[in-house]
Formats: structure tokens, sequence, C-alpha cells
């Protein structure tokens, strides 16, 4: 038998991991059903995600910056997809609710998982505020392959083909990708931080981890950082993860580096701002260090941020230092 599944997830890295967990081992547990994917994504790294982890799964993927209907490139996937037949559609809970409407309507699926799809009801329970977009897209995919598990962090999939070795390294992810540039700590805070770290607790190396688009901040690091052992982690997001899987701590701004950090039980500490910290976290493992003003957490109200981020220059290295030491309690 052969479901034919189409996967809406334009938004980022970090939260196409969520699906991605349970398409993985579509392959493995359903072996008298073949899954054909079709997966419009925002990052040419998702497609790198897909092709490495989902190898035993026919997949197509299309590549699209955004969901702008006036774009020919996206006129020409959204032609291709609506007149198919899917056995399901899974939208991204992060894509306005007037283009899930548009795609649910649209596109020919027995069964629809949207935000504004009424089934959810006989398949989510505790559906609420507190419920996070990872939460929500996680779940999301356990329906269409008819999974109840708890959403526990230490029973993810990703971990199954890549274990943790745990060396006493220090990561940092201090980049947020091109479109969320204001989730960004400070580049000379996350020098201080990690000289700081490094005396207190002796790591043997730092590994200095982002995209390409980063790269000038990643080179501005590690310049400040020559007195230690270090080493620049760039490019390539499989080289990315299987770097990630070797430290012992992750120190990131909220990006995929640090969800990745969180699928191998890495140590992690992620410097929030905008965003709101994640209820549905696994709270032995990753801590989200924050800034209590009034006016944090906006990303909910405003996605690209309000060009002033106090949430973050006002969050400085001693305070982030003393938080992981109390943490840590060493």
């Amino acid at each position: 038998m052969i479901k034919k599944v189409l996967l809406i997830c334009p938004q980022g890295i970090g939260d196409f991991l969520y699906p991605l967990d349970q398409i993985i081992i579509a392959a493995e547990e359903e072996e008298k059903i073949e899954y054909n994917f079709t997966i419009i994504g925002q990052y040419q790294q998702q497609y790198d995600l897909v092709k490495f982890f989902c190898k035993k799964n026919k997949f197509t993927f299309y590549y699209s910056k955004s969901l702008k209907l006036y774009s020919i490139k996206n006129l020409i996937i959204i032609f291709k997809i609506f007149f198919k037949k899917y056995d399901f559609l899974i939208i991204d809970p992060k894509i306005n609710l007037l283009k899930q409407f548009a795609f649910s309507f649209f596109v020919r699926s027995q069964i629809k998982i949207t935000k504004i799809n009424k089934q959810l009801k006989f398949n989510i329970d505790n559906l609420n505020i507190r419920n996070t977009n990872h939460f929500l897209f996680f779940k999301y995919s356990q329906i269409l392959f008819n999974r109840h598990d708890k959403y526990i962090f230490d029973k993810f999939n990703i971990q199954k083909i890549l274990k943790k070795k745990n060396l006493n390294i220090l990561g940092i992810a201090p980049g947020s990708g091109y479109l969320e540039k204001h989730k960004r700590w400070s580049k000379e805070y996350f020098v201080s931080l990690t000289k700081m770290l490094m005396n207190k607790y002796k790591f043997n190396k730092i590994y200095i981890i982002g995209s390409t688009e980063e790269i000038s901040i990643l080179k501005y690091i590690n310049s400040n950082l020559q007195s230690f052992n270090t080493k620049i982690i760039s490019g390539d997001i499989i080289d990315s993860i299987k770097s990630i899987r070797k430290t012992k701590m992750i120190i990131s701004n909220d990006n995929g580096i640090s969800h990745i950090s969180r699928f191998l039980n890495i140590e992690t500490y992620i410097i929030a701002g905008p965003t709101h910290p994640n209820y549905y976290l696994h709270p032995k493992i990753t801590k989200i260090l924050t800034n209590k003003i009034a006016c944090s957490p906006c990303y909910q109200f405003n996605r690209y941020g309000c060009g002033n981020e106090i949430c973050l220059k006002n969050l400085y290295p001693e305070e982030i230092f003393n938080k992981i030491k109390r943490f840590r309690k060493i």
C-alpha cells in the first residue's frame, strides 16, 4: 500500500525537525505501507536533512523561501500540488490562517491535519495556549502514523541514528538564520561568556557553529578566542549535526542548532529574547535563559522583531554565566 503525504513547512530548520523525527522511522515501522512524501521547505538545509535521514522513503522536495502567492516560482509549485491527490495533508501551524485555509480548501487530500481543521479535536487532547507550535507540529506528525506517544524529549528517533558522543567540548551557536537576525545575542557577549565558561569548566575545545550566512560572526568570535582550542563548523547541516553530538554543552540563540542539540539530549542553554520559552522542553537537559521584561516575548506578534531588542541587549554575559552555574550547581 502506498500513502501520499504533502507536508507544507516553510518556517524554519528547527521547526522542521519535529515532523522529520517521525518521518525517518516510517519505513521501518510500517512494513506494509510505503510512504511517498512531497515536502515544501524554506531552506536548502531542510532538503539536506530529508536526504540524510529519510533514505528509505521516497520524497519530492520543493524549495521556497516563502509562500507568497505572487511569486511565479511559488505559483508553479502550487499548480503542481493542487492537481495531485494525497492521503494526508500536514501544514506547519505557524503558517498564517488564510494560507492554511487556502491549502486546506484546494488540496485534494483524504485527511487534512491543520490548525484550522476541526478533526484535530478528535486527535489531540488539551489544545491550549501552552501548546507551542513545535508541540503541535510534532503531534500532527504522530497523527499521520497513528502514534499517541507522550511528548518526551529523551525518546526522539534521531537519537537512534546519531548517538551523542559527549566529549569534553563546548559548542556555541551565535546565529539565528537570515530571516530572524533580531534573535541574535551580541557576538561580543558570546566571546565574554565563552571565556568565563572555559576558565570555569576547562573544556578541551570550542566548536563555533553556524551557517555560511553567519560566517562573519563565527570568524569574529574565533579571532577573539585565540588563546583556546577552537574550530569553526559552518555550511553543511549534516556536518554540524555530527559535530554537535560530540559536545558536552551547547550555548545557543533560539535557532536550529538549539533544536538539534535537544534532539540529541545534549546539555543545552538557549538565550531567548523575542521568542517564547518552549513549555515542552526536556527540563533536565534544556534551560531557557531570558531577561524578564514586560515586552518580552513578542515573537507571536512580530516575527521579525521590534528593532530595539532590549530583551537581549540588557541580558549581560555575567548574568547568563551565573544562571548556568546555578543550573549546573557547580
